[in-house]
């Protein structure tokens, strides 16, 4: 598969590697530092778990939430369990004198690859994976009219990745896909999981899962204890008046 890949998408990979460079040589190297923070953003779906989990934490935002963490990880599935090994296609820099000698330039140094990453096959992208995915998740379950920008980011992280040199276009796109698979499943998964408990609302545990909103559950917790404090204090008070008498 790698092979194929290689060979079938070499003139169109490499094309718009060499596009990049030349934005990174045209820039003199400004892009370098934004590319590696913007490419942070999706290391190890750290931060897209972190937007699932903290969603989760909502009543209101909790189907998201859901939706967003699960899409995560069914593209993670999908990339990293499946496709990565199965194709086992190397990273541009250990393919090739040419891209290694780019990636230096438009890394710097960030351009040695962690051991981690080259046990890592490059086919399909990580980054684009996680971002697409819990992007895609974000959009379906929340107004459209005003999600869609979120959206933007999978392009942004993409470009990012390449950029760096740390994966092909092609990768970037076959990310893409694996993400939207994960979306796509978590959306009717998480879909199935709420029309369940809504049709058992009088199942507690149902009811729990669908309204309970620890956030609001604390903020009104330390609201009367704010309250009883005082009561408290006046009650002191009074008893120790009475003592003196």
């Amino acid at each position: 598969m790698a092979t194929w890949l290689d060979t079938t998408f070499a003139d169109f990979d490499a094309a718009v590697l060499a596009f990049f460079h030349r934005l990174a040589a045209a820039t003199g190297g400004a892009l370098n530092t934004p590319a590696e923070l913007i490419s942070m953003l999706a290391w190890k779906a750290l931060c897209m778990f972190l937007l699932g989990l903290v969603l989760c934490l909502f009543a209101k935002t909790r189907k998201t939430g859901m939706t967003v963490f699960l899409a995560v990880c069914f593209g993670a599935l999908f990339t990293n369990l499946i496709l990565k090994d199965a194709v086992a296609r190397l990273r541009p820099p250990l393919a090739s004198e040419t891209y290694a000698a780019w990636r230096q330039y438009a890394a710097g140094a960030f351009s040695r690859l962690t051991e981690g990453e080259l046990k890592e096959y490059s086919f399909p992208s990580g980054h684009a994976t996680a971002t697409t995915a819990a992007m895609t998740g974000l959009f379906l379950t929340t107004d459209k009219k005003k999600s869609w920008p979120a959206l933007l980011l999978i392009p942004v992280v993409g470009a990012s990745r390449i950029y760096l040199v740390a994966h092909y276009p092609t990768d970037i796109l076959g990310g893409m896909i694996s993400g939207l698979l994960g979306a796509t499943l978590a959306y009717f998964t998480v879909k199935g999981i709420y029309a369940l408990f809504t049709a058992h609302v009088e199942n507690r545990f149902c009811a729990f899962c669908l309204t309970f909103d620890p956030v609001v559950f604390l903020w009104r917790k330390m609201r009367k204890q704010k309250k009883t404090e005082p009561a408290q204090e006046t009650a002191g008070a009074t008893d120790g008046n009475e003592q003196d008498h």
